[in-house]
């Protein structure tokens, strides 16, 4: 028989030595989390247990008891997951990260057309409400000539409500190669469609409700593999058009322009000063008056480092004004891989310049004054590294600019990032950004594109989606919002909303205070002015049951209200 109380074992033995019998008490030492009669250090020292995070406690029993969470249920404790690399933990809060709910920063957009290698976000736009991601490598059909998907964002969230291809889709169109969009338009790079793959445009127009094909554009005279359709370019009524491949890769470019019934090329541009495989149309850019045409393999003299072409047009046709260079002849360095234009700002990329590292990559600003582009400043990543292409492809509206670095690293991963600049003053302001689960070659920042304040990302190399540690290359893409983010009522831009605040504004307001960072936030009744209203609407809300400050509260968000008051430029989620 055998009896239990506590830490109190007896055990009786009857027959022991010839039935005379024995009465045997034992105490447990130690501690036996599943009650087997077993001390957990034997069980641990025996391997009958594992204790990962050597406290002497069987992982079995911290994952019973709740004392050690396991959020990817696979029975060992997250912090062993963590330490052991298992699992990621880029912010170092103690979750794993793929346990982690989405980012405020990112809106991961996966859509629904996704197949192994489909590169989903290879190229992305945004215009207004629509955000658009191309996926050249697959469509809804097999074979696969590629598509592009359409999210609109409704003010809250973005919904994938359309797949777009071309009319006579063939296999391996590459139909999403290059997008871009502008008001009601969006322009389509297929650069292997058509007869002997010289390329093909596609031009959609939003009619109210949806996204209908309203042309397809071919040069007049189609060059076999030009690769029409590399780089794209739309505004108002004007589209330009990079074929990068024409003419054993010296490139053209074409313009087209509306009529007011249907799209006529207009003209072509071509390289004037070489016949050599400089790239011409690896990138374009255009408005209502001025052209550029992107050579990132052309050079001055016998120095390929890159090249940009700028033309302008008086209304009856396009000439060449001048070529801008880098200012210091380093070869190969892909100046003018990506170009963006906003009135009379220019950003140019060179990805592979060196910049404290090779192939770390710079940025080119330049300024059109006294009727040409002059250089203004030039940007570096605040963390250059090797071979992170800063400057692969970038954007701008207004003061805000977003370069690509598709070969960045973060913690040791290198799954590519994405700088958002903001200018203040005669500086910017930088801003690195990363997936929220950086994964390896996932190229995070080959596309990008700002417009209405959405800044969406392409990472067509992501395996989202695949078997664990397969390279499937399903791409994926991201969105997120540049604004004047803030809390309305953190007055004191702490993070949190609180008495703290009402006292801030009133030492600012009445005492010695320090000025705060964000007016905004310190208008808690959003009524366009700072003053004793704000902290007695605070106070009352705090302590009296009073009503809310207005949005944006409790989160961090933009403000949708126009007045004079300002504060800096936050990178947030819709």
């Amino acid at each position: 028989a055998v009896a239990i109380d506590g830490d109190l074992v007896v055990a009786g033995a009857p027959r022991y030595d010839t039935q005379v019998g024995r009465v045997s008490a034992f105490r447990v030492f130690g501690s036996d989390c599943d009650e087997d009669l077993v001390c957990d250090s034997v069980e641990i020292a025996t391997g009958l247990e594992a204790d990962c995070n050597g406290n002497d406690v069987p992982d079995s029993c911290e994952l019973v008891s709740g004392s050690s969470p396991d959020c990817n249920f696979n029975d060992v404790p997250d912090e062993c997951d963590i330490a052991s690399g298992t699992s990621l933990d880029i912010d170092s809060n103690g979750i794993p990260d793929e346990c982690l709910e989405p980012s405020c920063s990112f809106v991961r957009l996966d859509p629904t057309e996704l197949g192994n290698d489909s590169r989903a976000g290879w190229d992305v736009a945004v215009s207004g409400d629509y955000g658009f991601v191309s996926t050249p490598w697959i469509s809804t059909d097999d074979p696969a000539p590629g598509s592009v998907c359409v999210f609109h964002y409704d003010g809250t969230s973005w919904t994938e409500v359309a797949v777009l291809e071309a009319s006579d889709a063939a296999d391996q169109d590459q139909f999403g190669w290059a997008l871009a969009a502008h008001d009601d338009l969006l322009v389509v790079g297929a650069r292997r469609a058509g007869p002997s793959t010289s390329g093909s445009v596609y031009v959609f127009r939003f009619d109210g409700n949806s996204w209908i094909e309203e042309q397809k554009l071919v040069p007049a005279f189609p060059y076999p593999q030009g690769a029409f359709g590399y780089s794209v370019d739309v505004r108002g009524d004007l589209i330009i058009v990079g074929a990068a491949g024409e003419a054993g890769f010296t490139g053209a470019s074409y313009i087209f322009r509306h009529d007011g019934s249907a799209w006529v090329q207009e003209q072509k541009l071509q390289p004037f000063d070489t016949t050599d495989s400089v790239g011409f149309g690896a990138s374009v850019a255009i408005d209502e008056t001025r052209a550029l045409c992107g050579a990132d393999s052309g050079g001055i003299g016998s120095v390929p480092t890159g090249t940009v072409y700028a033309y302008e047009t008086d209304g009856t046709g396009w000439s060449f004004t001048e070529k801008l260079s880098p200012p210091v002849g380093v070869a190969q360095i892909r100046f003018g891989a990506g170009i963006a234009l906003d009135g009379d700002r220019l950003v140019v990329g060179a990805p592979q310049a060196y910049s404290m590292a090779v192939h770390a990559g710079e940025v080119f600003l330049f300024e059109y004054l006294s009727g040409g582009w002059q250089e203004a400043s030039s940007l570096t990543a605040s963390d250059p590294t090797s071979s992170s292409y800063f400057g692969y492809q970038v954007d701008l509206e207004g003061d805000t600019i977003v370069s690509g670095a598709p070969g960045a690293e973060e913690s040791g991963v290198e799954g590519g990032a994405i700088y958002v600049l903001r200018r203040d003053g005669d500086h910017y302001v930088e801003q690195k950004l990363v997936a929220l689960v950086p994964r390896y070659g996932a190229r995070f920042g080959t596309a990008v594109s700002i417009a209405g304040g959405h800044v969406w990302v392409g990472a067509p190399g992501d395996d989202v989606g695949c078997l664990p540690g397969a390279d499937c290359d399903r791409g994926t893409a991201y969105a997120l919002e540049v604004g004047e983010g803030f809390i309305r009522g953190d007055c004191n831009n702490d993070g949190t909303f609180e008495i703290a605040d009402s006292i801030y504004e009133l030492d600012w307001l009445f005492g010695s205070g320090d000025e705060p960072d964000c007016d905004d936030a310190c208008d808690i009744n959003d009524d366009g002015a700072i003053d004793i209203g704000d902290p007695l609407y605070s106070l009352n809300y705090l302590f009296d049951g009073g009503p809310a400050p207005p949005s944006p509260f409790p989160m961090n968000s933009i403000d949708r209200t126009s007045d004079g008051l300002d504060c800096a430029a936050y990178v947030i989620c819709p």
